[in-house]
């Protein structure tokens, strides 16, 4: 796996992970960016490469990526090898350089690089750890859940600049404040009653 300067093994791979989760939600506008930000994250050249009638094949990929996470990557082997076969240089194959059919949506296996680009990293990575394939509550952002109970993201929220993890946190405390109120409300007058009746 490509190491990324001064991280772990395991810290690199949650880097992708994360990446990939950026990559479900990107839209078309957000490109450039991303791939500013992820330089070799897939082949450059795939992000323009247009398949029959036209779709950009990254579009049809991400489909394939979002319904996985819907799923939490509890997928079969089809789903999965149209998720990694779909990235890929397509300069290489022999269908375009020949130009022999109708441009390939899929890579052969002849066609594949000897190491997996770091999106195909981050989809067996996510394979092997499925708990971490969230989609956040509050905002419904996919995301990489580093711990087995994180519900929310650390997004900022629209419009709250805060992290839909620091609302959930807050929303639960008022949530325990109130019912520890109520509690100490009934003791109250539970005591206040009997007090009475003593006297």
């Amino acid at each position: 796996m490509e190491a990324v300067s001064g991280l772990t093994g395991k810290e690199s791979v949650l880097r992708q992970a994360e990446a990939l989760a950026a990559f479900a939600g990107l839209e078309a506008g957000d490109v450039n960016d991303f791939r500013e930000s992820h330089k070799r994250f897939v082949p450059p050249v795939w992000w323009e490469y247009r398949i029959g009638g036209g779709q950009l094949l990254w579009r049809l990929n991400q489909e394939f990526l979002q319904e996985a996470w819907e799923k939490r990557f509890n997928i079969g082997q089809f789903e999965l090898m149209r998720i990694l076969l779909s990235v890929f240089d397509p300069t290489g194959t022999v269908d375009v350089i020949l130009e022999t059919k109708e441009r390939p949506a899929y890579a052969t296996l002849p066609d594949m690089p000897e190491d997996f680009y770091p999106y195909q990293q981050a989809v067996l990575f996510l394979m092997e750890d499925k708990w971490r394939a969230q989609i956040c509550k509050r905002c419904k952002t996919r995301f990489i859940a580093r711990h087995n109970s994180r519900e929310y993201c650390y997004s900022v929220c629209k419009g709250a600049e805060e992290t839909c993890a620091t609302l959930a946190r807050r929303d639960d405390h008022k949530r325990d404040h109130g019912k520890h109120r109520e509690e100490r409300n009934r003791k109250k007058r539970g005591a206040y009653a009997r007090k009475i009746k003593s006297h």
